[in-house]
């Protein structure tokens, strides 16, 4: 019997670093049990936390694509702007702390406090929450929107006083080459 059960569907997007569900023959599946019951099907539901800069930023996000995002301020105040930012989003989508599977968190390159800000929200949700908990490098995120590129890819972050971070990716499978 499936009553009082849930199902976690994954790989959906059946090609290869494909966020596309489009003719995946997962789908008729998840709609086959959707009209058993609509309750059965679980979603991955991400919370990402991003204070490497002056604006808090929360977004709330399964597996495939952004539900709802937030930017709260452009000065940085991160301590009194971070958690009721995420219980807002948390809000207005209609879901509870409990719903959130995975916590996602920005590591930088970025000004350090704000940076430790976030990981200890992160972490704080995480170890309460009982769910993994994921660092994203800056780094990382803005190479991976160049994926087709056939040349090397370099991410530059001016930190503070025109003092920069950077990171080189190589073209071929996008691994990091040199970072300072």
């Amino acid at each position: 019997s499936l009553n009082n059960k849930k199902i976690l569907v994954v790989g959906v997007a059946y090609k290869n670093d494909v966020g596309d569900l489009r003719d995946s023959p997962s789908l008729s599946l998840i709609n086959q049990l959707k009209k058993l019951n609509p309750k059965l099907i679980c979603k991955i539901l991400i919370l990402s936390i991003c204070t490497i800069s002056n604006n808090t930023s929360v977004c709330i996000s399964n597996d495939s694509f952004c539900i709802l995002s937030e930017i709260k301020s452009k000065s940085p105040n991160h301590c009194e702007e971070l958690i009721p930012a995420i219980e807002d989003l948390l809000c207005k989508e209609d879901k509870v702390l409990e719903d959130l599977n995975q916590v996602r968190v920005n590591v930088g390159p970025g000004n350090l406090t704000s940076i430790r800000i976030g990981l200890t929200v992160a972490n704080l949700y995480g170890q309460f929450l009982g769910v993994e908990i994921i660092g994203v490098s800056s780094f990382h995120c803005i190479a991976s929107i160049c994926k087709e590129s056939n040349k090397d890819i370099i991410v530059a972050f001016n930190i503070r006083n025109n003092n920069y971070a950077y990171a080189i990716f190589d073209k071929k499978n996008q691994m990091l080459i040199d970072y300072r």
